[in-house]
């Protein structure tokens, strides 16, 4: 069981996190544009203060100045601190750059509706095999050791005492 419990805590930490304070507009395909606060973000996805309701496995866009909509799902929730993982991998840092130009010139972005949610395409990464569910291989661990068991298991009948 130890085994399984540090291949999820290695998959939580993909990549490195990067703080900023961004007031964004978060996208449902359903419903209005919600004022969200990004606290940070990473390659594989950001985390938002919002004051509006969303469940687990929501798609939403996350509207980012001069790049437009980033769709994304959302994996946790902890209070009004939503997780949420991009569909595609983006450079992080762009998001960064973005807020910090906005900051600076203050220009409102063009607005954008929910029916352009879609992922943006290169010079942002290509898509990813996502990983395995943890339950799923929870389910390849205690195959691959019951597998090994009976393979020791049969080496040392035939050996005998």
């Amino acid at each position: 069981m130890a085994v399984a419990a540090k291949l999820y805590q290695l998959e939580e930490r993909r990549d490195q996190r990067r703080a900023i304070e961004l007031d964004a507009k978060v996208h449902q395909p359903k419903g209005p544009a919600l004022d969200a606060l990004i606290s940070d973000v990473s390659d594989f996805g950001f985390r938002a203060e919002l004051d509006h309701a969303l469940g687990i496995g929501d798609i939403v866009g996350l509207e980012v100045p001069r790049i437009g909509l980033i769709e994304a799902v959302v994996v946790r929730r902890v209070g009004r601190e939503y997780g949420c993982e991009f569909l595609r991998p983006i450079d992080g840092a762009v998001v960064v750059t973005a807020s910090e130009a906005r900051a600076a010139d203050a220009a409102p972005a063009p607005p954008a509706s929910a029916d352009q949610l879609h992922p943006l395409e290169p010079p942002f990464a290509e898509p990813y095999a996502s990983p395995l569910d943890r339950w799923v291989r929870l389910a390849l661990i205690l195959i691959v050791s019951a597998a090994l068991w009976l393979i020791i298991r049969a080496v040392l009948t035939q050996l005998g005492p």
